[in-house]
């Protein structure tokens, strides 16, 4: 069961992960922000799945400087899958 947080300060955004490309001049790696996915509760009793918007330091579905009330992590799936557990 998942219980509503209103601790605004520990709603997880996202991390920067590297990722790998192959271009014409080879293989090529560069960092980018991968957003977590959240559900928040609105003041106004909506609910949404969301995530963070770094560069307009918000919430997908919030206007700029408003605030959720509560959110839950988004969940994710119980099993791991078959690719993530075969080597590379």
């Amino acid at each position: 069961m998942m219980n509503w947080n209103t601790d605004l300060n520990g709603i997880p955004c996202g991390s920067m992960v590297t990722r790998t490309v192959t271009t014409k001049d080879g293989i090529k790696k560069y960092d980018d922000f991968q957003p977590d996915f959240v559900i928040l509760a609105s003041k106004c009793g909506k609910v949404i799945k969301s995530y963070w918007i770094r560069d307009e330091r918000r919430f997908a579905g919030f206007k700029q400087g408003e605030q959720p009330v509560a959110w839950m992590r988004w969940p994710r799936h119980p099993f791991p899958s078959e690719a993530s557990l075969t080597p590379p």
